[in-house]
């Protein structure tokens, strides 16, 4: 809960508190329900970019008299310093507009930006064309971790977590979100998408999203997803014509074998020895057509 502070500016008085030491202010700083002013919210905001290291988390949901442009001048002034923005940062029912959703989307789209949870659900006057403005910026975003918000549509949603546009595209999509919390229910895709985002190692992630959307015969190719996508992409296209060029003259029977031997993250896609690869485009395509 907040802190109860219900006749006096309690950000204010924290502020003042340590404004000849912001390290010592507290690692965590709850105001939800409590009154805000725009003078304590700019004093906050200059003792936290003084600070040697980001707060863990800002609460500012459902402040009393919150003015706009006191928060709006508060992510201004993180986007001005990303990396010294709260792990978390929870504006909830703060009555932003979409110049504060602008100010988001810039902050997002900073390569620092230390931002990992965003909390901004119940700002009913963002529209939906700045709720995508802000979904936009995460495509390329390495730290959040969790979004909540009102408005979201399932299509924008999983775009943003595998853009099956090209292959670059794909591997260029996000792949750190892990939680979208909003006010419908999320796509099973998107479900899908966002437990795959939980593997530490993001590139594998890229890659297995990249095999799944522009390669839909039946044969296994996961285990390749230790290369590169620009290797990767060759492996996909020479697999793909080698498959037509079977279909053409009839599928045979070791073919069929060999793409039926596959396991869930498994199996030795039909006898090749994927230990034995090498970064060498025509040594891949040889041993794989050599198996098809």
């Amino acid at each position: 809960g907040g802190n109860n502070v219900d006749e006096s500016d309690y950000l204010l008085e924290i502020s003042k508190t340590f404004l000849s030491c912001p390290n010592m202010l507290p690692n965590e700083i709850n105001s939800a329900d409590n009154l805000v002013s725009r003078e304590g919210l700019l004093l906050l905001g200059e003792l936290i970019i003084r600070r040697e290291s980001p707060l863990d988390a800002l609460r500012l949901s459902r402040s009393l008299n919150a003015p706009a442009e006191g928060i709006l001048s508060l992510l201004s002034l993180f986007r001005e310093n990303p990396d010294k923005t709260p792990r978390v940062l929870d504006l909830k029912s703060c009555e932003m507009d979409n110049n504060h959703g602008i100010e988001i989307a810039k902050l997002l789209k900073m390569p620092n930006c230390s931002l990992e949870a965003l909390d901004i659900s119940g700002n009913y006057n963002l529209d939906s064309g700045i709720m995508w403005d802000i979904m936009s910026s995460l495509d390329r975003n390495t730290k959040l971790r969790e979004i909540s918000w009102w408005m979201l549509d399932e299509f924008y949603t999983t775009k943003i977590l595998c853009n099956s546009a090209t292959i670059a595209a794909t591997y260029s999509s996000n792949h750190t979100l892990v939680r979208l919390t909003h006010s419908y229910c999320l796509p099973l895709e998107s479900l899908r998408y966002l437990t795959m985002n939980n593997h530490p190692d993001k590139a594998v992630v890229g890659r297995i999203k990249v095999v799944e959307h522009h390669f839909v015969r039946n044969f296994d190719l996961r285990h390749f997803t230790h290369m590169g996508p620009s290797l990767l992409a060759q492996v996909i296209s020479v697999v793909d014509r080698a498959f037509v060029s079977r279909e053409e003259k009839g599928f045979s029977t070791k073919t069929a074998a060999i793409a039926n031997n596959r396991s869930e993250y498994g199996g030795n896609n039909g006898g090749i020895d994927t230990s034995a690869l090498e970064n060498n485009s025509l040594s891949i395509i040889f041993m794989i057509l050599r198996n098809i």
